[in-house]
């Protein structure tokens, strides 16, 4: 999961779409550039570990990588697991209370 960003490049899909984001004075995203380098650094341990069904790659899919692939960034990457459902449940609740 990348901090602040959506699952989809919405400025290829609608060019006028970052014009309205940047249009939002507290609204940021962050770079496609910045997309592109956490795919560059997750794609090859996740097909590795999940496609050629390899362990090598593993350690790279683990929240400590995503940290030090974010390290100095302003959005973060994080890795999200099972594990991290109920968190996630509760952050999600807690944001949508704060933000009706």
């Amino acid at each position: 999961m990348a901090e602040g960003q959506a699952h989809v490049n919405f400025s290829q899909i609608d060019p006028g779409i970052k014009e309205a984001i940047e249009s939002v004075g507290t609204l940021t995203i962050p770079s496609q550039n910045l997309i592109g380098s956490y795919i560059s650094g997750t794609a090859v341990p996740f097909f590795t570990a999940y496609v050629q069904k390899s362990d090598t790659f593993k350690p790279h899919l683990r929240s400590a990588y995503a940290e030090y692939l974010s390290k100095g960034q302003t959005f973060k990457l994080d890795f999200i697991t099972g594990s991290s459902s109920p968190e996630l449940v509760t952050a999600i609740d807690t944001f949508r209370r704060a933000n009706p």
